[in-house]
């Protein structure tokens, strides 16, 4: 069961599309809306199914935070929404059958690489 953020700026206002392709288990969340209120829409690639709702929290967090701010995120930015959900916000390669989606400011939402709680290096500094 879902439960509706009571105080939601971007709550009617912008609007989530996932597509999955019928050979995939994985799918694209993205954003509608955001352009009309002057802010880049955004995106989540290979999303698996059942980390959809998630997805769409982290995609409504965001929408929230730059709609009730008015502040845009820019391409290279990170975010933390908790101490343990951090990403970074990177300037999309145009999926080739969705090119009409990218004729607006979209930004895609990727993975941070997590800092070791004790040493805070890099997974790949560790190493």
């Amino acid at each position: 069961m879902t439960k509706k953020r009571e105080n939601s700026p971007s709550m009617g206002k912008v609007k989530f599309h996932w597509l999955v392709d019928g050979r995939e288990t994985k799918g694209w969340i993205h954003t509608h809306g955001m352009e009309d209120l002057g802010l880049p829409e955004l995106e989540i690639r290979d999303c698996p199914a059942f980390l959809g709702e998630a997805a769409m929290r982290i995609l409504r967090a965001v929408c929230d935070y730059m709609v009730g701010s008015g502040v845009a995120v820019q391409a290279g930015e990170t975010m933390e929404i908790s101490d343990i959900t951090q990403f970074r916000f990177a300037k999309p390669t145009p999926l080739t059958q969705e090119q009409d989606h990218y004729n607006v400011a979209r930004l895609q939402i990727v993975e941070m690489e997590p800092r070791c709680d004790e040493c805070n290096l890099l997974s790949a500094e560790k190493n």
